[in-house]
């Protein structure tokens, strides 16, 4: 259990593929958005201003010699802070599941910038406000991670269909059709010939010299990974405690599949498709041992009594 949790945690900070998508409570992300506004507003003052902001808003002494040299290095520090900025932004708008690792950054940062106060002391006319938004930065990051730990992962699973009580008990796989057409399930078992042939292969590991080892699934398991997506047969839901307390459990016993419903095999493709992002190669594992190939037979089956 505590690997798996320093899995997910891993995975939270360092997606396997970085997208918009948000995974738990949107707050961070919002509240992040909030932050990205205050750097640019920030950087742009430090580098704009005449003097850096060095005297009129961290209130450093400029009648010294060398003042050119301060307001250099804080205009500089401004344009540095404008890169990063703008980064921020590109993770606002396109990349947010990295919000989680750039407050990861924001601490760092907060971080290095107490060092370097306690180990270069300045004397300021004032307190600046960099010393007391430092402390906020600090509170905001760690309170947003925190969100983002309790809450990944959690999302309610959708209601079941009207009237889908009234199913009879031959049609039960057919309950949760409301959501998945036959088109969807029609586009998915395209692929189980292609599976279930012999000698089919559904990826290799590389090893290339002074890289880490990877796993590269073959094109038709990537096909077959985007068209879950497409067609929406996976979706979120708090699949980690699935996996544990019933996924698990049709790999086991693989008898157990000739039972399952539509909608448990969705789960069981999310739980697959998840799992591949935290172990390399478990997606080709699953197919090449065959749950997945029992997943696609059952689905097979419910298509049929569709008709």
């Amino acid at each position: 259990m505590r690997k798996h949790r320093v899995g997910e945690t891993v995975s939270l900070l360092l997606p396997k593929q970085a997208d918009n998508t948000i995974r738990g409570s949107r707050v961070p992300a919002v509240v992040f958005g909030v932050l990205t506004v205050v750097s640019i507003v920030r950087s742009c003052i430090h580098l704009l201003a005449p003097d850096g902001g060095a005297g009129s808003i961290a209130g450093m002494d400029l009648a010294v010699a060398g003042a050119d040299g301060i307001v250099f290095a804080f205009a500089l520090w401004g344009s540095a802070q404008l890169v990063y900025a703008l980064l921020q932004l590109l993770v606002v708008i396109r990349y947010r599941s990295l919000v989680p690792l750039m407050y990861v950054v924001l601490l760092l940062e907060t971080g290095l910038r107490w060092f370097v106060g306690a180990t270069k002391p300045v004397t300021f006319a004032h307190t600046p406000p960099g010393a007391l938004g430092n402390w906020m930065w600090l509170v905001l990051s760690v309170a947003m991670l925190g969100v983002t730990f309790r809450t990944a992962g959690r999302a309610s699973e959708a209601p079941p269909a009207a009237g889908s009580s009234r199913v009879s008990r031959r049609k039960r796989g057919v309950a949760a059709i409301s959501d998945v057409g036959a088109e969807a399930l029609d586009a998915v078992l395209a692929f189980l010939p292609v599976f279930a042939q012999p000698g089919v292969v559904f990826g290799k590991w590389h090893t290339p010299e002074g890289q880490h080892p990877y796993y590269a699934e073959s094109t038709d398991v990537r096909a077959f990974v985007s068209t879950l997506h497409q067609h929406h047969i996976t979706f979120p839901f708090d699949w980690p405690s699935w996996q544990q307390e019933e996924a698990n459990r049709y790999v086991d016993r693989p008898e157990t599949m000739a039972q399952a419903d539509l909608l448990t095999l969705r789960k069981l493709l999310t739980v697959h498709i998840r799992a591949d992002r935290f172990v390399e190669g478990h997606l080709a594992h699953m197919l090449e041992n065959g749950p997945v190939i029992s997943i696609l037979r059952r689905l097979q089956a419910i298509r049929e009594e569709m008709a």
